[in-house]
């Protein structure tokens, strides 16, 4: 499989301003803002009514503008954008661009650079990458006729304080926010976080797996919504918890990049400060270990008996979690 990787300016600069305006708690990160203004000074007070403008244009909006940014034509953003919220609010968004330009172009050439040298690491492991992708293909149970030839990949600044790093996927496009990311840790991004990304993709190929997935979720969503994600619907929980069983937390993850899963999975459970959602991720990852395992090992394709495994999981983090409260 082939690996078409870029980095637009105007993509970019989406996540930026997205980050700083903070509308939507389940993709803008608190981080991200506090240290790009600590870079780049204060907002002034236009800067600040456009962030609100944006704000209420996008919380507003009937439909996710996000992708049309993220997974859109780049020629076209400005064309689809009026498309779903009007000419005038277009050029609305179009003005917080440019008016928010000057303060992102003081972090945009050091981040830039550091893409292009994530873009080298990664065509530097494409050979590793596929042999990995076919562990996964064979769990997907997806024939080579099912794959497409060439995934399209996109990336994002990110903090440099943290080891964050977000991914999303949508047709064969994927994004990931990772130019801070430790240059001693681009095997992790590239053979663990992008991968997981991957398994999305992969998963959802399988028209007949991915339907008995959906009925496993049906069958079980009051148990699911119980876990606390109260953002997340019933289909990610359980599908982040599915894919997390192998990576970034599971057993792939120690085969791909020779990490002790099991040790860290108990370490991170211990920390008092860890999120509901990674929390439910390494529980099913260490939960699921010796499954995950036998499943990879002896070539096995995803089941139902796999799927009413991650169900038990779940309900074993939600009797632990009335333990803990």
């Amino acid at each position: 499989m082939k690996f078409d990787i870029k980095y637009s300016k105007i993509s970019n600069l989406y996540s930026f301003i997205s980050n700083l305006s903070q509308w939507n708690e389940l993709v803008c990160v608190p981080q991200r803002k506090r240290e790009w203004l600590k870079i780049t000074g204060k907002l002034s007070i236009d800067q600040k009514r456009a962030l609100k403008n944006f704000c209420q244009i996008f919380q507003s909006s009937k439909s996710n503008l996000e992708p049309i940014f993220l997974f859109g034509e780049t020629k076209k953003i400005w064309l689809n954008l009026a498309k779903e919220i009007g000419n005038e609010k277009m050029i609305e968004i179009k003005k917080v661009f440019k008016i928010l330009e000057d303060k992102f172009n003081l972090i945009w050439p050091p981040e830039n650079k550091k893409l292009k040298a994530i873009t080298k690491t990664f065509k530097s492991e494409v050979s590793r990458i596929n042999s990995n992708l076919k562990i996964i293909q064979k769990l997907c149970g997806l024939t080579d006729k099912q794959l497409s030839q060439k995934i399209e990949l996109r990336l994002l600044l990110s903090s440099n304080k943290k080891e964050d790093c977000q991914g999303w996927y949508f047709n064969e496009i994927m994004v990931l926010e990772c130019s801070g990311w430790p240059i001693k840790k681009r095997d992790y991004l590239i053979n663990n976080i992008f991968l997981h990304e991957c398994f999305h993709l992969f998963f959802q190929k399988n028209k007949k797996l991915f339907f008995k997935f959906k009925t496993v979720v049906k069958n079980n969503r009051q148990l699911i919504n119980r876990v606390g994600l109260k953002n997340w619907p019933a289909e990610v929980v359980f599908q982040e918890a599915l894919i997390s069983s192998f990576l970034p937390e599971g057993y792939l993850a120690e085969k791909f990049i020779k990490i002790n899963s099991i040790k860290i999975a108990r370490q991170k459970l211990t920390e008092k400060k860890l999120d509901k959602f990674s929390r439910v991720r390494f529980f099913c990852a260490l939960k699921l270990y010796p499954l995950a395992k036998e499943y990879v090992e002896q070539n096995k394709t995803l089941d139902i008996s796999y799927f009413k495994k991650i169900i038990d999981s779940l309900e074993s983090f939600v009797l632990t979690k009335k333990k803990r409260g």
